[in-house]
């Protein structure tokens, strides 16, 4: 749907809200798309520092895989896996932002028709079409737990069966964020401002046209000093923090997981 947006609207001024993942990689794609070149960007983001320190993409780590029970999710994270596992210093995985041990996956035996069973299908699929550089020798199927202890390294493990997808690793988001960070500043040079400290108050729309039928379109931002920034444009990439600017009851639901860090 982005790719049809993009192609379709030709902007003079975009704004963007968060320097995360998604606010970071869709300026970096209208900065690579030519229909773009004469276009302005500007990305506001509240932290006064920046990668932000509370946003969900600055953390420790991402598993990077193609082991999805969801079809299209494998296919898109396959495809960008060669990406990954570029580890020249200027590739997305060098200077160590990406790592590749693998993955392992387990079921219990009584979830017949579990996550697992689904995601090893999808896998299987895409190795035999032969995307992402992923062959069929790097998935390990594993029919109990003595198998799950080897491939794993451990002694306790959870599971009964599973598989292991010695293709897929993880990556050092954190890091990742920083070099997309310079990269988006490298690439966008005076076509790209970048303002930190500036949160959004509201989002601003112009009033719909009754007789032609027209819904409201957002023209821009007004921040917390009450000023504002106008846009051909205006992409919300807020995370967490969406809610407060535009009504997702009944659309979407925030949920959390449990978490600890341990000395292994």
């Amino acid at each position: 749907m982005l790719e049809q947006i993009f192609l379709k609207l030709k902007i003079a001024q975009a704004a963007g809200t968060s320097a995360g993942v998604f606010g970071l990689s869709t300026t970096l794609s209208l900065l690579r798309r030519p229909a773009y070149s004469n276009s302005k960007i500007t990305i506001l983001d509240a932290s006064h520092t920046l990668p932000n320190p509370s946003g969900s993409s600055v953390d420790s780590s991402r598993i990077i895989r193609a082991d999805y029970a969801h079809a299209t999710y494998a296919r898109l994270a396959l495809e960008a896996q060669p990406l990954w596992r570029d580890t020249s210093d200027d590739g997305w995985g060098g200077q160590g932002r990406y790592h590749e041990p693998g993955f392992v996956l387990t079921a219990d035996a009584k979830d017949v028709d579990s996550y697992v069973k689904k995601s090893l299908h999808n896998v299987r699929e895409l190795a035999q079409a032969g995307l992402g550089g992923l062959d069929l020798s790097k998935l390990e199927h594993l029919p109990n737990k003595e198998a799950i202890r080897k491939a794993s390294g451990h002694s306790g493990v959870s599971g009964d069966s599973g598989y292991a997808n010695w293709g897929s690793g993880w990556a050092d988001a954190q890091a990742c964020i920083v070099y997309t960070l310079a990269l988006v500043k490298k690439e966008g040079r005076d076509r790209l401002s970048i303002r930190s400290g500036c949160k959004v108050r509201r989002l601003l729309f112009e009033s719909p046209d009754h007789e032609q039928k027209s819904l409201a379109r957002c023209t821009g931002v007004q921040l917390e000093d009450l000023s504002t920034i106008e846009a051909g444009l205006v992409i919300l990439a807020a995370g967490s923090w969406s809610p407060s600017l535009i009504d997702l009851r009944g659309r979407a639901m925030a949920t959390g997981h449990s978490m600890a860090y341990l000395d292994i």
